[in-house]
């Protein structure tokens, strides 16, 4: 009897042996890809423009591309040629009268140079200016009906870079977290951390949920690091969500409101949990010691998805109350949302929420020793 059992034994070991690796395999996908680093991105600034990135993101003019980031100190948007890294001009908005712009802008989308959209969180109000900084309308969010069947959960709209304000087809995309105070029959976290605003029909819906492994509304996560959900557009104008809790993706249909999942996650099955108690000191050392997805960058040049994660950080000693450095890697999925290759980014930052993507490749930023640059970390694809 006693052979018996350890033939059992062992066979449930070569069982679970085999599923280990296999799902080990799953978790690596297919190694196409690495990246390689390359030398820092500059951007050189005058005196007048700050380093420290508000809010950025990347159009394209004349088969050029620009860098446009919000110099918050003077109330104007700076615009960068990508490839030479030097200003070529600035949109100054005016701070009183009728064209006036609030203070308080948390995002911006230059649509085209007479399409400026301006987001400002706490009048949930979306305004559109031309490149002149002279004001053409306001969409005051609240007042807009909503779509049949869509009920009002009111996100909390932080449009950020790793958020930003997309324009998709008919639609205005603002993205945030999902509130979790707001009245509810159930314990469940509200849904919707997208807002849709159709321009067409003027008519506002909400989507996106919490997967499950947000728990409930109770749950302890930090807003920043877990709660708000980055995104990019596919080529077919698909919201791309990288919930930073969750291994894998979401994949939403704006038009259809149909969800796809895939597995999008770094080799390491890292644990990732709410904080125990709702106190500063456990939710900083919850965030530094855990994996957050912090953001998803698409690459046409490419057709590749950079899936960007902070690693743990052990050594933290938990006395600041600002997020420290991290160790960065990227996994690196193809235009079907495959997982082709992942990397370890050798160099840490804080500023990881601020990148984007270029023909030179993905761009970090990290905080400039001189103040009269702006610096990312450069890491570029290479097949293998």
């Amino acid at each position: 009897l006693g052979d018996v059992y350890k033939r059992q034994a062992l066979s449930i070991g070569i069982v679970c042996g085999a599923c280990s690796k296999q799902t080990s395999e799953n978790r690596m996908g297919k190694q196409l890809y690495t990246m390689q680093e390359l030398p820092h991105k500059v951007f050189s600034l005058d005196d007048s423009t700050t380093q420290v990135i508000s809010h950025i993101h990347t159009y394209e003019k004349n088969d050029s591309l620009f860098l446009a980031s919000y110099n918050n100190p003077l109330h104007n948007i700076c615009i960068f040629d990508v490839k030479s890294g030097k200003e070529v001009r600035k949109i100054q908005f005016r701070k009183e009268g009728p064209n006036a712009l609030d203070g308080n802008v948390f995002g911006f989308l230059i649509h085209n140079e007479d399409s400026i959209f301006v987001y400002h969180t706490w009048l949930w109000q979306l305004d559109l200016f031309n490149n002149k900084g002279e004001l053409l309308k306001k969409y005051r969010l609240k007042d807009y009906p909503l779509q049949k069947n869509c009920h009002f959960r009111c996100p909390e709209i932080l449009p950020c870079p790793n958020t930003p304000i997309k324009k998709a087809d008919e639609y205005i995309i603002l993205q945030g977290q999902g509130c979790n105070v707001c009245d509810t029959q159930s314990n469940d976290i509200p849904q919707g951390v997208s807002l849709l605003l159709n321009l067409k029909d003027s008519i506002v819906y909400y989507a996106n949920s919490y997967p499950e492994i947000y728990g409930n509304k109770d749950a302890v996560w930090q807003p920043f690091a877990y709660r708000v959900i980055p995104y990019d557009l596919s080529p077919a104008n698909e919201m791309v969500l990288s919930f930073p809790a969750d291994d894998s993706i979401r994949v939403f249909n704006i038009h259809t409101q149909e969800t796809k999942t895939f597995f999008a996650g770094y080799s390491h099955p890292y644990s990732i949990r709410p904080a125990k108690r709702n106190s500063m000191a456990d939710i900083m050392r919850n965030v530094a010691e855990q994996v957050q997805y912090t953001g998803i960058y698409y690459d046409r040049w490419n057709q590749l998805y950079y899936r960007l994660l902070t690693l743990p950080e052990s050594e933290w000693d938990g006395n600041t109350r600002a997020f420290p450095s991290r160790h960065l890697a990227v996994v690196i999925l193809d235009k079907d949302f495959q997982k082709v290759g992942e990397y370890n980014i050798k160099e840490k930052t804080n500023r990881y929420g601020s990148c984007f993507v270029s023909p030179e490749g993905l761009h970090i930023n990290i905080p400039s020793d001189n103040d009269d640059y702006m610096t990312f970390i450069t890491v570029k694809p290479r097949k293998l």
